[in-house]
């Protein structure tokens, strides 16, 4: 099974983007998207937060790195749908993570499996990983 490509979706949070970044890094994909909205510029300290966030980002692998980077806030609804549709205009199929949303390892392996089981199945739109048991 190949590698899906994967869509990062992060903001303002350097603390939780560098967990789910160090995810992302053991899962090593061949392509990974990266989209960030823009600071709010009515926030103090959002400009320093949504850079240091963005700063992260560094493939230290063999990747193909596609970033989005926005620089006026757009706000959550715009900016996370405008990356959902720049990252399928890209890529066929993969998998989307935001910056607060920190996958188990099994995760990529849940997905990869999941994508081919279904690629086929027109009723299926979407898998979701999320599990909200303590």
């Amino acid at each position: 099974m190949s590698k899906k490509a994967v869509l990062f979706i992060i903001f303002n949070r350097p603390e939780t983007t560098r967990e789910v970044f160090a995810a992302i890094r053991a899962y090593r994909p061949e392509k990974l998207f990266v989209a960030a909205d823009g600071p709010r510029p009515e926030r103090p300290g959002d400009r320093e937060k949504c850079a240091a966030a963005r700063a992260l980002v560094n493939c230290d692998w063999p990747c193909e790195l596609n970033t989005r980077y926005l620089d006026a806030n757009a706000g959550c609804r715009d900016a996370v749908s405008s990356a959902v549709g720049w990252f399928f205009a890209n890529a066929d199929e993969g998998i989307i993570l935001e910056d607060d949303c920190l996958p188990c390892p099994d995760f990529f392996r849940f997905a990869e499996a999941a994508l081919e089981f279904y690629r086929d199945t027109p009723q299926v739109m979407h898998i979701s990983g999320v599990n909200f048991q303590p």
